[in-house]
């Protein structure tokens, strides 16, 4: 199913989770995009003051899900209210939100070694699917001979598949009862966590040793969050086609040009 195309700006109807991402994006970027992205931000805050929310991320929801019998709601991707961290009178600019980001943060070694296991994975996994593709060998636990990318794309909606990789790289999953549990179904934070990185390793397999994968690792987290939304609004090809292809229930609403994100909620 292809996204949805936006045709009227976000409603003031709803309910809106931010990544954390976004705002750590809007204040450590090159300062020409930083500029454009602090404007975006404010003007969508000062539109939405009591409707926008900050996201969990990965650690928050695995510690809600601490055995295999435990799945975190839709609701706890919610970590706080923008209003929680920024008084709604305070002017919404780059320090402003620099302050928030500090007031959200719970730990600040969490996010970089995430990035850090997804670059070093996508390296690794790159290396692997290119050496199969040469000798037509099995990449991992997955089956995956390397020679077919749609092959793969089929892969990363299996939920057994899924649960045989997670262990590769946390080898708390491998008991038996989470195994159980995982199979079952996709549901589990650090199921869809590594669906969303392995889909964004293989195509970066596929861009050649030389392309620039920049900004994989801050689309993977807005996909991660996207799949606890009712509607993925975006104005990025590639994550409107990578929440489609991953989270199929979610509504995912694309248009090239971002002018819904800064037009005033009606």
């Amino acid at each position: 199913m292809p996204p949805h195309v936006a045709s009227t700006p976000l409603s003031n109807r709803a309910n809106y989770v931010l990544p954390e991402i976004a705002l750590m994006e809007a204040v450590t970027t090159d300062e020409r995009r930083n500029v454009a992205m602090v404007d975006k931000l404010a003007h969508f805050l000062r539109a939405n003051p009591s409707s926008a929310f900050i996201a969990a991320d990965l650690a928050d929801l695995t510690h809600l899900e601490s055995g295999p019998s435990d799945l975190a709601p839709a609701k706890s991707i919610v970590r706080s209210s923008w209003l929680d961290i920024v008084p709604d009178d305070a002017q919404i600019d780059r320090e402003s939100i620099a302050r928030g980001i500090a007031r959200i943060k719970t730990d600040e070694k969490h996010y970089p070694k995430m990035q850090f296991e997804f670059e070093d994975g996508r390296t690794e996994f790159g290396r692997l699917i290119g050496e199969a593709r040469n000798a037509g060998e099995v990449v991992g636990p997955s089956g995956f001979t390397g020679t077919d990318s749609a092959e793969l794309l089929k892969i990363v909606n299996r939920c057994d598949i899924v649960a045989n990789w997670v262990t590769v790289f946390n080898d708390r999953y491998a008991d038996p009862s989470w195994q159980a549990a995982l199979c079952e179904h996709s549901g589990h934070a650090v199921a869809r966590w590594w669906r969303v990185a392995f889909l964004y390793w293989l195509l970066a397999s596929t861009r050649g040793p030389d392309a620039n994968h920049r900004n994989d690792w801050e689309d993977s987290i807005y996909v991660f969050t996207a799949s606890y939304c009712d509607e993925f609004w975006t104005a990025d090809k590639g994550m409107a086609g990578a929440c489609t292809s991953l989270f199929p229930y979610v509504r995912t609403v694309y248009h090239p040009s971002d002018r819904w994100w800064t037009a005033e909620a009606v």
